[in-house]
């Protein structure tokens, strides 16, 4: 088999939102040393490149975003000097990014997932605390709900859906790194505890792979962390995962297909454009992929899988060979 290094991002990021849209990885926002970002790239696994898309219309950093009826939403976070109520909507169809309500209360680092064909935005920082504050949008009336809040306010939690439940995992409360991990049942409308992760983390990366929850790198407090660790819905327990090649902060996590990625992230000393995934097959992270096919400079023709997306007349694809 040839191999190749998957391709880097366009720009280094962490706090960007992520997301898989159509079996691409959706990449938006995020901040980089110096400021909060509104571009937005999508990495094709197929092909390994990355494409930029309509970027945002408000620069965003420390946020989160979820993919909701085919639709991507952008909630929250801080613009660099405050945080935002702000939400915004890309339609793939039609290319471009729209406004729609925005939450009660401005908040950053808040959770965000997908549930029921609902959109949940679980916890933040309100410029000042972690918050209990969680909300629910419904795509069909357009409006934000406030449902029970946090039994600890947590911001930079990791949040995702899993078995009829949003969970919120780790994150912190101002002080501390949590191990703690909430559970919400939306029938009953209330947040119920869960089994404690192994390692406090704020910042880490979750997504539900082969049937289990895996919490992705983030930070103790003091280091940013590659180890990673997974909560299995049958025993109720967490145990060790394999660790990735690099630690990530405030890393992004999607599964597409049968890998899950982790995106970006700080390492504890730069800013990163490097993306891994943990392969299914041998249980390890790797920043190589098997070569399919070679990767084409197109952009647009009919056999290209991102046709159905508009591109402007500035964008191009990123190939980028990562200098390992």
């Amino acid at each position: 088999d040839m191999y190749h290094g998957l391709a880097s991002m366009g720009s280094v990021k962490c706090g960007a939102g992520c997301a898989n849209l159509n079996d691409n990885l959706l990449v938006c926002g995020g901040y980089d040393r110096a400021e909060c970002l509104r571009s937005v790239e999508m990495y094709d696994p197929a092909r390994n490149v990355w494409a930029a898309l309509a970027s945002m219309r408000e620069a965003r950093g420390r946020f989160n975003i979820a993919v909701v009826a085919d639709k991507v939403y952008a909630v929250g976070g801080c613009n660099g000097t405050t945080e935002l109520a702000t939400v915004e909507c890309y339609d793939p169809a039609l290319g471009k990014w729209t406004r729609v309500t925005s939450l009660s209360l401005a908040r950053s680092n808040t959770g965000v997932c997908e549930m029921g064909g609902k959109l949940y935005c679980i916890g933040g920082w309100n410029g000042q605390v972690g918050i209990k504050q969680c909300d629910v949008f419904d795509p069909e009336t357009q409006q934000w709900t406030p449902i029970a809040p946090l039994q600890t306010g947590r911001y930079q939690a990791g949040v995702c859906s899993l078995g009829d439940r949003v969970w919120a995992v780790g994150g912190c409360d101002g002080w501390n790194c949590l191990t703690s991990v909430e559970t919400y049942d939306a029938q009953t409308d209330s947040w119920s505890f869960a089994a404690p992760m192994i390692t406090a983390r704020r910042g880490c990366g979750v997504a539900v792979f082969k049937g289990k929850l895996y919490a992705v790198g983030g930070s103790d407090g003091t280091h940013s962390l590659s180890s990673t660790e997974m909560f299995d819905p049958e025993t109720q327990t967490w145990s060790p995962g394999p660790n990735m090649s690099t630690p990530r902060s405030n890393v992004g996590v999607t599964v597409i297909n049968d890998r899950l990625y982790a995106v970006g992230g700080f390492s504890g000393k730069a800013f990163l454009n490097s993306i891994e995934f943990l392969d299914e097959k041998t249980d390890e992270w790797t920043t190589f992929s098997p070569s399919t096919s070679a990767p084409s400079q197109t952009n647009g023709h009919k056999d290209d899988p991102l046709s159905r997306f508009s591109f402007s007349n500035s964008t191009h694809s990123l190939e980028v060979t990562p200098s390992s």
